[in-house]
This record gives structure tokens, C-alpha cells and sequence, in this order.
């Protein structure tokens, strides 16, 4: 998670679930949350992005893409700062970017991010503190191609 207002939003969002999953008699859902000792900003919120917490849905907190070459940043947690530092690089460079945060790291909005990669001509690059092996490149790559998205990809870790 990348900010203390994602995480209370998210976690109050499966702890809710989860009662109310008990409550209807049904088997609730095993959730996991990595919470790290970083000095995470209480927020990514600002006046160019309206943000919203939702479990499992991409958020979009920069979007300078431009009429000519534009890339996806995708991350998480604690590189959120960084993908938002790398687009203001390539912008420097006249490369317009969307950085978003997958805050769900087993479920992928597939048709959010046809949306989102229409707008980069199905190029991103994908941003983790893990190792590249098995991580969120692959995780997302996976998805992508099982739903027969057209993409291009670039794994950083």
C-alpha cells in the first residue's frame, strides 16, 4: 500500500466484507496486507487527480499523456513516489505517461487497463521493490494475455 489513507480505506473495506461475509453465513475471503516501515505520505491525493480507494481497482494518479509517445507506469507501495518522479523525467523527454497503483496484487481489473493502455499504445512498464521473477510484471503479463490484450512490456525490479 502506498499511502496511510490507502491503507485504512482498504483494509476498513475488507474488514467490513468480512463481517458482513460471517453475518450472511458464508466463508469469507483471506485478505493479506504488506505494510512496510517506510515513511509513506498520508496521501497521493491532489487537485489534478480525484482518487478513490477501492479494493482491487487500479488508481490512476497521473495522467500526462500526450497526442504523440505516452507509456503506463505501474506499481505499488513504495515506489509510487518513484513512478511519479520517472514521469516527470519523461516528460522532461516529451513522453507523456498514466502512473497508476494496483493496490490488489492477485486480481486485475482487465478491462481498466485496456482502457488505460489504449491511451499508451499498449506500452508499460511495470515498477516493483521485488524481484522481477514471478512479480507484478508477470503477474500483470499473465492476465493481459490470457484476456488477449495486445501489449508491450518492460519489467523493472
Amino acid at each position: 500500500l502506498g499511502s496511510s489513507e490507502e491503507a485504512e480505506a482498504l483494509m476498513t473495506q475488507v474488514i467490513e466484507k468480512f463481517a458482513d461475509d460471517k453475518v450472511k453465513g458464508l466463508k469469507p475471503n483471506s485478505s493479506v496486507f504488506f505494510l512496510g516501515r517506510e515513511n509513506f505520505p498520508k496521501t497521493f491525493k491532489n487537485e489534478k487527480n480525484n482518487i478513490t480507494y477501492q479494493l482491487a481497482k487500479p488508481q490512476i494518479l497521473l495522467d500526462n499523456t500526450s497526442a504523440s509517445k505516452n507509456v503506463l507506469l505501474l506499481t505499488t507501495g513504495s515506489l509510487i513516489g518513484e513512478a511519479l518522479k520517472a514521469a516527470e523525467k519523461l516528460k522532461s523527454q516529451n513522453i507523456g505517461s498514466l502512473v497508476v497503483n494496483q493496490n490488489c496484487l492477485n486480481k486485475l481489473d482487465v478491462p481498466a487497463f485496456k482502457q488505460m493502455l489504449s491511451k499508451t499504445d499498449g506500452q508499460i512498464i511495470t515498477m516493483e521493490d521485488h524481484q522481477v521473477l514471478l512479480g507484478l510484471g508477470s503477474f500483470v503479463a499473465h492476465q493481459l494475455a490470457l484476456a488477449g490484450v495486445t501489449f508491450k512490456m518492460k519489467s523493472l525490479g
